[in-house]
């Protein structure tokens, strides 16, 4: 059966589905984020403003599990960002605000990359578009 529309099942039914309490992220003496405290519902459209260097990309980062926070908690999904990670990535999607990651890779080896990063087996269908 093929779920158009609709977001696929998760066993995750809690209603904060982002929180952090004081949540910092410092590089020596610079803190790109400095005791950061919010909470996003389920179901919520949540997106952060502000000026460059603000910290937006770095909290993302964090609550991606790219990063490790220098202190502080935060849970996506009701899973630890530090002690989850890969429970939180099954249960996120993250797209990167650029195209690429080097400028040498095609769209689809940006895809495959991601998805191996995030656990996914990757596998090829060789097409005519593709072989020539």
């Amino acid at each position: 059966m093929v779920n158009r529309g609709r977001p696929p099942k998760s066993d995750y039914s809690g209603a904060v589905a982002v929180s952090a309490r004081g949540l910092v992220k410092s590089y020596g003496e610079i803190h790109a984020v400095r005791a950061i405290d919010l909470e996003v519902q389920s179901g919520e459209i949540f997106g952060f403003l502000g000026p460059n260097g603000a910290g937006k990309s770095t909290t993302i980062s964090m609550l991606c599990t790219l990063l490790t926070p220098t202190a502080g908690t935060a849970q996506v999904a009701g899973f630890d960002v530090v002690h989850q990670r890969d429970d939180v990535r099954r249960h996120i999607g993250l797209v990167f605000q650029d195209q690429t990651l080097d400028g040498y890779l095609s769209a689809q080896m940006t895809c495959v990359f991601m998805a191996s990063c995030m656990g996914c087996r990757v596998r090829f269908s060789r097409t005519e578009s593709s072989a020539s």
